[in-house]
């Protein structure tokens, strides 16, 4: 009872890890303190996404991993001995000072890709120590445990970050129309204005004409309208993540 709890508890503080990393790289891009106005219910929210992609990926590549890799090959696989030469430690020691490098000096989105790539060294030299070993035997289950481990909290940035970039470009799926709270707001077809949340009874708009980050508190009288954007992408983009 007491392991389950403690499971439950290690996998809600972990849910809330990568909720607040969404909510930091989503609203940080409009230089907008979000801490001031969310809530536990917003932090919940907005892990259920993140989340679920993540789990969607561990489930494709432990699938993946068992049609490829056949298991008896799988079944010989050993710990490292611990702990590892020199020649192993310096490899992770390089990757997390090229994850480093990456997300001071580049402020590009392609910056995500590479930092999730520069984990990976790291995640394979973590799957082989003997305490991860002795907890999760099984090499799928460990390895692709110990990838969304470290993967889901670069995930979350990256889903923030173009989530904040859809917005500031007018490609998100809706965008508000130019009457009711917003009928004051600067608008055109090419410049739209666009929805960026939604915090203690206040809506947050986005001018893309001006670049202007507008409060608005809610009114009975004077609701807020969406309409679909026929400038939106479908989906997030592969292009989106090399720009």
């Amino acid at each position: 009872m007491n392991e389950k709890l403690g499971i439950t508890t290690a996998v809600g503080l972990f849910g809330l890890l990568v909720a607040t990393i969404y909510l930091i790289t989503y609203w940080g891009s409009f230089s907008f303190d979000i801490f001031q106005f969310a809530g536990l219910t917003d932090f919940a929210k907005l892990a259920i996404q993140p989340l679920a992609v993540a789990m969607l990926g561990f489930v494709l590549g432990m699938t993946i991993t068992a049609v490829l890799v056949p298991a008896e090959r799988l079944s010989r696989v050993q710990p490292l001995r611990w702990p590892p030469p020199t020649t192993l430690r310096i490899i992770p020691a390089v990757s997390v000072l090229g994850i480093i490098l990456v997300q001071t000096l580049v402020h590009a989105q392609w910056r995500w890709p590479v930092t999730a790539v520069l984990l990976c060294p790291a995640a394979s030299m973590m799957s082989f120590h003997p305490g991860v070993h002795r907890l999760m035997p099984g090499y799928l289950l460990r390895m692709n445990s110990v990838l969304v481990l470290l993967l889901l909290p670069v995930f979350a940035a990256a889903i923030g970050s173009l989530h904040a970039k859809m917005v500031k470009d007018g490609t998100t799926t809706l965008i508000v129309d130019n009457t009711g709270v917003a009928a004051n707001l600067k608008s055109t077809p090419e410049h739209p204005l666009t929805y960026v949340g939604f915090v203690s009874d206040t809506f947050v708009i986005y001018e893309t004409a001006t670049g202007n980050l507008i409060l608005l508190k809610q009114s009975d009288t004077a609701p807020l309208v969406l309409k679909p954007n026929p400038k939106a992408h479908s989906s997030l983009r592969l292009s989106d993540l090399l720009e």
